[in-house]
């Protein structure tokens, strides 16, 4: 495909379909529980262990949910919409922290395959 041609990224996400735009929200709702449970990991002091934890028990959904953002932020870009705008209106998809990186590396937990 010859980039060169594309007209310059949209400033609003005005061009990206409602029911899209659902899908989108549904999966920034499904990593929503790695930002509640880095606000446990806060309060009490976890440095990182609920979030890990909370990603390996969701591990299948997260991973899913980081896959079709990617291919949304894929069809963006094809279509001439900048998806960091359309997250500026609805979220940023969290990402895993540091902290819960720092402790999944240093148990026997397998590595997450994607963090975004």
């Amino acid at each position: 495909m010859n980039t060169t041609n594309l007209p310059p990224l949209a400033a609003t996400p005005d061009k990206v379909p409602p029911r899209l735009l659902d899908h989108v929200k549904r999966q920034l709702e499904t990593l929503a529980v790695l930002t509640r449970a880095r606000r446990t990991d806060e309060q009490f002091g976890g440095h990182g262990r609920y979030e890990a934890e909370t990603y390996l028990h969701h591990k299948e959904f997260l991973e899913l949910a980081w896959q079709r953002l990617a291919k949304f932020e894929q069809l963006c870009n094809e279509h001439g919409v900048d998806p960091s705008t359309v997250y500026a209106e609805i979220g940023e998809p969290p990402r895993l922290a540091e902290a819960a990186r720092a402790w999944l590396d240093a148990s026997s937990y397998p590595a997450p395959a994607s963090t975004r």
